[in-house]
């Protein structure tokens, strides 16, 4: 068995922690669903619905909990279902954090916290089906720390903001060229950043060859860091060929992933990262989508928040490759009904019935989405709205929904509202560049922040988002 879904139940100030645990978690391959609460008793409350023996709950509090003694994790707590539960002393954790950079020791809480969930989710003396898996993930862990992955896999994200067809649409040239970032200037310091960025991953996915004997996870995060190597370089322009040396071809990868479903049918991960592969390849787009049916497939009637996802993304599928927007509005409302917080399925209900000329219906739908958001990600209770709160994809999410409200009540005629979207989504955009949730992961004064955020403000995906609204 291969723990491979976890739901992070967490009170909305521990979006930082969640961010980096679930950056980790989904590197291996595992399913993540995120789940804010507002009322910090309110976590203690909640349960998993319909958990499965491969399931994990880990609810993050950000109080003291008398049971952390000694680490930041309660490693008893009630089982949730037939899964596991696990809580986080975020408290605690911040605690230790703070005196590290006080005493300008060298930071591990991070890797600390990770090392001490896997040692909860998989113990050293465990059950036989688990034994052996805790150093390969701890190796796994170090790899990901000491190469930045975290913030460097942050950026990478923001790269899908150059085309942003759901925003541009046909008042902003829909289907003009796919734009891609010119790292021609060698002197140029996105050039250098993303030189960086390659070498480090490639060094990343090195050490990860070099795990002897490599059980499910470690085989994962290999072809899933070649895979991240190949989206980096589609995204150039002008990039010298040294850029693209560690390139692994797809159908090399393809290989790989049909041995890792071989060892186990049942890890939903290994057939996300199949269709993702297919994607890095024009000759093999198409085949993305048979390993999205094998991935519904297993999955048909599962019904917990875990399984939003895949839906949407099939959804996506159906939108992007095959046109098909009526099929893929399908998948959205079912990723919906799987988990209302799904705001990247709610921003494609928004999207659809602006495509079928319905723009009042549109506005109706992404003013819903805009308070989803702030509501639920941005604030807790009454207190005012925290950017510290957001993920940058989020935030971006709340951009394009912005952006949205702004074209469609300008259209209408709603000339003050559109005003007010328009400045809602420039203070997005400046939100997005400050990105606050990172620096409360590194630290004002931490050598890898200043040099992130160097590179985060004159990035393209930033220039496009405040020229979009100028």
């Amino acid at each position: 068995m291969n723990i491979s879904l976890f739901r992070i139940i967490r009170t909305v100030e521990c979006a930082p922690e969640k961010e980096v645990i679930k950056e980790f978690l989904r590197f291996i391959g595992c399913m993540v669903s995120d789940h804010p609460v507002l009322d910090r008793d309110d976590t203690v409350k909640r349960k998993i619905e319909e958990n499965r023996e491969e399931a994990v709950d880990l609810y993050l509090l950000d109080k003291e909990v008398e049971e952390c003694r000694e680490g930041f994790i309660v490693k008893e707590m009630e089982s949730a279902g037939n899964g596991w539960a696990f809580q986080v002393n975020i408290k605690k954790f911040r605690k230790e954090r703070k005196q590290e950079f006080e005493e300008e020791r060298v930071p591990v809480g991070y890797n600390l916290l990770i090392k001490e969930i896997i040692d909860a989710v998989w113990p050293k003396n465990g059950q036989e089906n688990i034994k052996g898996k805790n150093g390969e993930l701890k190796t796994i862990a170090d790899v990901f720390f000491t190469k930045n992955l975290f913030g460097l896999f942050q950026c990478k994200r923001s790269f899908r903001i150059i085309n942003m067809v759901e925003v541009y649409g046909p008042r902003f040239r829909f289907g003009e060229e796919k734009r891609r970032i010119d790292v021609g200037n060698p002197e140029n310091l996105t050039t250098k950043y993303i030189n960086g960025m390659l070498e480090r991953f490639g060094d990343a996915y090195k050490e990860l060859c070099n795990i002897k004997n490599p059980g499910i996870y470690a085989c994962y995060a290999k072809v899933n860091m070649a895979r991240k190597i190949r989206e980096v370089c589609s995204q150039l322009e002008n990039a010298p060929k040294t850029m693209f040396r560690d390139v692994v071809e797809a159908k090399m990868l393809l290989s790989e992933l049909d041995d890792l479903y071989k060892l186990d049918p049942k890890y939903m991960g290994t057939l996300f990262l199949a269709a993702a592969v297919c994607k890095s390849d024009s000759a093999l787009y198409l085949t993305s989508a048979n390993y999205f049916r094998l991935l519904l497939d297993l999955i048909e009637g599962q019904s917990g928040a875990f399984y939003s996802f895949a839906y949407y993304e099939y959804g996506r599928q159906l939108e992007r490759v095959f046109r098909d927007w009526d099929s893929a509005i399908l998948f959205y409302k079912k990723a919906v009904s799987l988990n209302l917080l799904n705001y990247q399925a709610y921003f494609k209900l928004g999207c659809y019935e602006a495509y079928k000329g319905r723009y009042q219906e549109a506005i109706e739908c992404f003013q819903i989405l805009h308070s989803i958001i702030i509501n639920n990600y941005a604030k807790s209770g009454k207190a005012d709205i925290s950017y510290k709160n957001l993920s940058l994809k989020i935030i971006q999410y709340l951009y394009k929904t912005d952006i949205w409200l702004w074209i469609l009540n300008k259209d209408r005629g709603y000339n003050i509202s559109a005003d007010m979207d328009r400045q809602r989504a420039q203070f997005d955009a400046e939100q997005y560049k400050e990105n606050e949730c990172i620096r409360e992961i590194y630290g004002d004064e931490s050598d890898t922040w200043k040099e992130l955020q160097e590179y985060h403000k004159q990035s393209l995906p930033v220039k496009i988002m405040k020229e979009v609204v100028r």
